[in-house]
């Protein structure tokens, strides 16, 4: 199995919008941005991207995988989702849960691994605010 390894990247001072992370909620697996652009990083215009996902002591790992890896799986490249539900229900197996997920580049594996793990806090809909003022009122 041919793996095409991501390159570390040094930032001097990550932004919000540069922190590499992965968002695990009940309808889908999500990228930011940041970890988007880097597994896309050398990929012709019209090649899918593909992602090996695992687990290593409870932590998330994620590495870029070439095309013809059949142990690999697609990402959304405008998106970075998935919403394949059978990946969502094997990390729920290994233990990872619904949480955004702060990686880092592991030099000695290669790959990156989760370091953080975050509570999602669900958004308030419009339609509830309104609910709850009309039930107080």
């Amino acid at each position: 199995m041919a793996v095409q390894w991501i390159r570390k990247t040094r930032e001097e001072q990550p932004s919000r919008r540069s922190v590499l992370a992965v968002t695990i909620d009940d309808k889908s697996i999500s990228l930011s941005t940041a970890l988007r652009e880097a597994l896309t990083e050398g990929l012709e215009e019209g090649q899918e991207l593909r992602v090996l996902f695992g687990v290593r002591h409870d932590r998330l790992a994620i590495a870029k995988a070439d095309a013809d890896d059949d142990d690999a799986w697609t990402i959304n490249r405008k998106t970075g989702r998935t919403n394949n539900t059978k990946l969502r229900a094997l990390l729920a197996k290994k233990g990872i849960v619904n949480g955004r997920y702060i990686l880092r580049w592991n030099g000695r594996s290669r790959c990156y691994l989760s370091v953080e793990r975050q509570d999602i806090v669900p958004r308030r809909r419009r339609k509830a605010e309104e609910d709850v003022q009309q039930a107080s009122a």
